[in-house]
């Protein structure tokens, strides 16, 4: 058995038939008692991104075999559950930051993911301009497929809160959410109320089409500001 002791949890064996299963049964069965929509499946990333060291035993810090193999995992485990009776309910992964260049999973399947470190990693931590447009058009790929992203950051200061409405915007859709987070009551920020309406045209396909060279920004158009 593999424990992240960070967290308190066994690391799983997603082509174990007998645990898919069991798990596919039972959280069935808590989502038809709770009457909920969906699953929030957190943390359903390959395993040593979340920290090779928080493992015993630990897992490889870097080896492209083992990540391959595990992102292969995630993807058939994500089309397996969909042809299941929880396939009727969201499915919907949290894939961590998803700037890790190394990183392949392909979360399609899924019906949509939560970005957490969205736009910015924390108050005064940019990710570099590569970073963050690799994160943008990870988004703006599924977006453009229908699936439903929601974008959480954990930002306070007024200018980041600001960088991280902005991004939002950037790469909105028709099930596109963001949720700036401080605790385990929701917040609600002025930016918020901003009635800047709906965006006009279409998804962009990448966030390099949003790049206005004049002016040196991403931008795009909304019915009621820019």
């Amino acid at each position: 058995r593999v424990l992240n002791c960070h967290w308190g949890w066994y690391l799983a064996e997603l082509d174990n038939a007998a645990w898919r299963a069991y798990w596919q049964a039972e959280v069935l069965r808590q989502v038809q008692a709770n009457d909920n929509d969906g699953v929030f499946m957190d943390s359903l990333s390959v395993p040593n991104y979340l920290g090779s060291d928080h493992y015993v035993p630990p897992l490889p810090a870097v080896d492209n075999a083992f990540e391959t193999a595990w992102a292969t995992r995630i993807e058939n485990w994500l089309i397996w559950l969909q042809s299941q009776p929880l396939g009727a309910y969201y499915l919907l992964p949290n894939v961590g930051s998803w700037i890790t260049t190394r990183e392949t999973t392909d979360y399609s399947a899924a019906d949509g993911v939560m970005i957490e470190g969205f736009a910015l990693e924390a108050n005064e931590s940019p990710y570099s301009l590569e970073d963050w447009q690799l994160q943008m058009n990870r988004a703006l790929r599924l977006i453009t497929q229908g699936r439903a992203i929601l974008a959480q950051s954990y930002v306070t200061g007024n200018q980041e809160r600001m960088f991280t409405l902005g991004s939002y915007l950037l790469i909105k859709g028709n099930r596109t959410f963001i949720n700036i987070d401080l605790d385990i009551e929701p917040e609600w920020w002025p930016e918020y109320d901003i009635p800047i309406g709906s965006y006009v045209g279409g998804i962009p396909a990448n966030v390099d089409a949003l790049y206005n060279a004049t002016w040196g920004v991403y931008t795009r158009t909304y019915s009621n500001g820019l």
